[in-house]
């Protein structure tokens, strides 16, 4: 028995092999046009042939060949294509879940090289190991297991290929309830969680920048599973259903939904003392509103001020921060983008040299110790703030080099966490010396000069460029707009007060500064038979 449907079939059959003629290309080229492989085109073209492509397929067809789908479908004389052509904007497809579905992944080759945007229901699919797939579907039988198998190293694959541009958020509670055991994954065993955490933060850490994996706030973002497919398409995926929109407005709308979602972080960590976090935070509205003028967004509200700013600095959408030369040239080397190196009003700092703008360290001792040089030093403790700092570590192990023996120069090396704390060590005669960034000495003076005055510097270490405004490499295409709008808040009137508070006189461009210098620094103390402070 034959069905209305069955009837559109020989028509369709017929105008389409008419208007792969009229268009003047091969088969194979006809296909990729509209998103088909040649082998599935020759089945729709043979007359064995016996059903009719999925809707988008049709409507795809009809936009290549300037035709109506009611022509294409026989259903008309009429070739124009006609305003039945808007309702396709916007089609409602079954069958989403299916393990024999095809269309992801069909999908996914339709816009290789351009950005997919991915919201998952839950965690990513190309991220879980092959126990988290047999946990979340050994319900739903063998078949569907063995496809969500496969699709997931499909995905992983394809997540593989160079030319991948691809960006997942999920709520951080998703991925915090999964690690707790909680909601679907009550009854996980706890060595499977940790597995499954531990080949996440290895695919991540294997595929970044090409694939990055955005956290936000649940609290305060919803969003359905829906994936946005370049310009091409955008799909929300609700009750077994998906929803397809292909209006480039209606994408558009979209992305920037997707983009709304990530948990975009901005900080300043460096001279940001609690004095002075009023100076730090109107520095970044200014800059922000600046910013906002130049078109990028969404911005955040407020800085971050997370514990460890590293964490600020592996953020994949880190938006704007400071980190030190020495993190930048070491465990930060090319997972940090500079879009602007500072030009400080602080003693020891030189705007022109020919390291660009940079900074050094004051070497620091008790005002009344007998020490007159820093070979004075030798057996005696030393206090720093941190083993990957610049200023607190290599510039103090540079000064220090010369007089080491058998490399060794101090009796003891203590790590304090912070250079005001350093300087604290050494006020309160826990430390002997500190090397204390230059900026820091400066602000330590405006802002707690009781703090400095039992205080006296030694010597100045080694220059090396200014700490370095950074953003993340996924953020390159608006790294020139970031360093823009960096130099013209930095003289902006309105941010003068904030900005002589912190010492800031001017933002030089990335490339007024050569970051090897740190390496060499570093180097000349290892060729000194000193390679590590002690």
């Amino acid at each position: 028995m034959t069905t209305a449907r069955d009837d559109l079939i020989p028509p369709f059959r017929e105008r389409l092999a008419e208007v792969i003629e009229r268009s003047g290309t091969s088969r194979a080229a006809f296909a990729a046009a509209i998103g088909l492989d040649r082998s599935t085109l020759s089945q729709l073209l043979s007359p064995e042939n016996e059903r009719l492509p999925r809707a988008e397929t049709v409507v795809a067809i009809a936009r290549e060949a300037g035709v109506s789908t009611d022509w294409l479908l026989g259903m008309s004389q009429s070739r124009e294509a006609g305003t039945q052509l808007v309702a396709s904007e916007l089609e409602i497809e079954s069958g989403a879940g299916d393990p024999m579905d095809e269309r992801l992944a069909r999908w996914h080759r339709e816009v290789v090289g351009s950005k997919i945007r991915y919201v998952p229901a839950t965690l990513p699919d190309l991220l879980k190991t092959e126990a988290t797939i047999d946990f979340e579907y050994r319900q739903h039988g063998e078949r569907m297991l063995t496809a969500q198998r496969e699709r997931a190293e499909a995905r992983l694959e394809y997540s593989r290929r160079p030319e991948t541009d691809m960006e997942v958020c999920s709520s951080y509670q998703t991925l915090e309830a999964f690690a707790r055991g909680e909601f679907i994954w009550r009854d996980m065993p706890l060595a499977a969680r940790r597995a499954q955490l531990e080949q996440m933060a290895g695919i991540l850490d294997e595929l970044y920048p090409t694939f990055r994996w955005f956290l936000y706030d649940g609290l305060q973002r919803f969003s359905v599973p829906v994936t946005v497919y370049g310009l091409k398409r955008a799909v929300l995926y609700v009750g077994g259903m998906y929803i397809v929109l292909h209006a480039t407005e209606h994408i558009r709308v979209m992305t920037r939904a997707a983009a709304g979602q990530r948990m975009t972080i901005a900080s300043l960590p460096m001279y940001d003392l609690p004095e002075l976090r009023w100076a730090t935070d109107r520095l970044w509205q200014g800059l922000a509103g600046h910013l906002r003028a130049a078109g990028l967004g969404p911005l955040p509200e407020r800085l971050t001020r997370s514990a460890d700013p590293a964490d600020d600095w592996r953020a994949p959408d880190l938006l704007f921060s400071q980190t030190c030369g020495y993190p930048l040239t070491h465990a930060f080397r090319q997972r940090l983008l500079v879009v602007g190196v500072p030009v400080y009003d602080a003693e020891g700092c030189d705007p022109e040299s020919r390291y660009g703008p940079t900074y050094c360290s004051a070497l620091v001792v008790r005002r009344d110790s007998p020490v007159a040089r820093l070979a004075d030093l030798a057996g005696q403790g030393a206090a720093i703030n941190a083993w990957d700092s610049q200023s607190g570590m290599s510039a103090l192990r540079a000064a220090v080099a010369p007089y080491a023996e058998a490399g060794r120069f101090f009796g003891r090396v203590a790590v304090t966490g912070s250079h005001a704390a350093s300087a604290a060590a050494v006020a309160e005669g826990r430390a002997e010396v500190a090397a204390i960034d230059c900026v820091t000495w400066a602000l330590l003076g405006d802002q707690r000069p009781a703090l400095v005055a039992p205080l006296r510097r030694l010597a100045w270490s080694t220059p090396a460029p200014a700490l370095p405004y950074v953003t993340a490499p996924s953020r390159a295409a608006e790294a020139q707009a970031i360093t823009i709008a960096l130099m013209e808040a930095a003289h902006d009137p309105a941010l003068a007060e904030a900005c002589a508070a912190l010492r800031l006189a001017g933002v030089a461009p990335p490339e007024a500064a050569d970051y090897t210098r740190i390496l060499e620094i570093e180097a000349a103390a290892g060729a000194q038979g000193y390679p590590v402070l002690r």
